[in-house]
């Protein structure tokens, strides 16, 4: 594994862990509605899965490399919500 794909899985791990915080900040709080609060944490959970397994690829082929997509676009989705939420204040 090159130098640049453990840094993208170490930005993956910062990523899951800041989705999480912002999530149940905003669940707390009751500024985001249900619905935003269940995509954060499943994109958390999948970006943090994604990233700790990435070491345990087979000959180079990553094996959880969908669940790391799905996990960036829930993030994305995520983040477009919250900007808007953030907006409205």
């Amino acid at each position: 594994m090159g130098v640049r794909q453990q840094l993208f899985g170490f930005n993956q791990v910062f990523l899951a862990i800041a989705v999480f915080g912002f999530t149940a900040a905003g669940m707390s709080l009751a500024f985001i509605p249900a619905w935003h609060a269940w995509l954060g944490l499943i994109s958390a959970a999948l970006l943090f899965i994604s990233s700790t397994a990435a070491p345990y690829n087979a000959d180079g082929t990553n094996r959880v490399a969908v669940i790391g997509l799905l996990g960036w676009l829930g993030w994305a989705s995520w983040i477009v919500a919250y900007s808007i939420a953030l907006l409205n204040i």
